[in-house]
């Protein structure tokens, strides 16, 4: 058993892109996970709107130490199509059942 708490961090900016930042502590109290004293656990996310992911997620834990993950080297433009053509040679084979007519 416990609690937990959420910290809205407020704007910031990551690679020049502009993320929401939100913080949840959980807080175990004694005795919930073979812990002799409470305990928390901090994870951490900046969340990019415009491209619908966290550019920063960290997780503190006193087990298992903190954690970071970041994107970098972010670039929000669309990527060159050429990069989906399938090779002049590369040939499409459906093995997909053909619909039955409906009546």
């Amino acid at each position: 058993e416990g609690y937990i708490t959420h910290q809205d961090l407020g704007k910031d900016s990551i690679e020049g892109i502009e993320v929401t930042g939100a913080r949840d502590t959980i807080t175990y109290n004694e005795g919930a996970i073979g812990n002799d004293r409470p305990e928390s656990v901090k994870r951490e996310f900046w969340y990019a709107q415009s491209l619908g992911i966290n550019l920063r997620s960290e997780v503190s834990d006193l087990g298992f130490g903190k954690q970071t993950f970041t994107i970098t080297d972010v670039n929000p433009s669309e990527p060159d199509p050429k990069l989906y053509e399938l090779p002049e040679s590369f040939v499409v084979v459906d093995h997909r059942k053909p619909a039955s007519p409906t009546e």
